[in-house]
């Protein structure tokens, strides 16, 4: 069975962010008033805290002196926030904005007791404003314990921030991006604490046999239609697939398709 090796979504991410950060050079960090915007998109997976084995999570967003808290979801371990922060500073040197933080923190809420972290990510402010548009879009970030009471990964957060400047505006993403389902998760943000250990997922190919002429369409009255069969591999937001088969219905395919896997 042969091996077949293939672009991953994870690599067009990689090469998109590289063109991202080759458009932002030569940005200046000027003095000035700065507003920061933050959206909280998305949480999954994230850990329980209460007996229950869910938590209640809030996020509290804290760039430099000041900081501002979501609304609090009961009982879920996935949860839609959709909530979006503005922090506005004056007169900023650069040398603040060099050294600034935006620092996350998903807790579990307790009325009565103190909340419980369940995991953060701390972002360098300077890097997101070098990024094209002074921004990081839509990215998914793995929770870690900082408090080392927990271990790995836990849970996980999709997040927009913005940083604006002196004369910056806001770049307007196209409605359909905005709206665009990111379920796969791919190219995942990982805080430097928590250890990767890659493995493969294999998947053997051998065979695929009566498949539908899906060019008979196409090609209505001209005997002989048939199909470009390929199999397809998704997981955890990486795809993979075997090589194109022309004019098959009966493919002997003999391939493993391999997907990364990082725990």
């Amino acid at each position: 069975v042969k091996k077949r090796t293939s672009v991953t979504m994870s690599d067009e991410k990689e090469n998109e962010d590289m063109s991202d950060e080759e458009e932002g050079a030569g940005v200046v960090i000027e003095k000035g008033d700065y507003i920061i915007h933050v959206h909280i998109i998305e949480g999954r997976e994230l850990k329980g805290r209460d007996a229950t084995g869910l938590s209640d999570p809030m996020c509290q967003v804290r760039v430099m002196s000041q900081k501002k808290c979501s609304a609090i979801h009961d009982q879920v371990s996935n949860v839609v926030f959709d909530e979006r922060l503005t922090f506005d500073f004056k007169n900023l040197e650069p040398e603040e904005l060099n050294q600034a933080k935006v620092t996350i923190e998903c807790f579990d809420a307790n009325k009565l007791l103190r909340n419980v972290l369940i995991g953060s990510y701390e972002f360098d402010l300077a890097s997101i404003y070098y990024k094209k548009h002074h921004e990081l879009y839509k990215q998914w970030v793995a929770l870690s314990d900082v408090t080392d009471t927990n271990e790995g990964v836990q849970g996980y957060l999709q997040v927009t921030i913005v940083a604006l400047g002196p004369k910056d505006e806001q770049f307007i993403h196209d409605p359909s991006a905005e709206q665009a389902d990111d379920g796969g998760m791919f190219s995942v943000m990982m805080p430097p604490q928590v250890e990767q250990n890659p493995k493969l997922l294999r998947v053997s190919v051998y065979r695929m046999e009566k498949l539908p002429a899906m060019d008979a369409g196409l090609l209505s009255g001209i005997t002989g239609a048939s199909c470009d069969p390929y199999l397809e591999v998704k997981f955890a937001g990486i795809s993979q697939r075997t090589q194109i088969f022309k004019k098959m219905q009966d493919v002997q395919v003999m391939e493993t398709v391999e997907v990364p896997v990082m725990e």
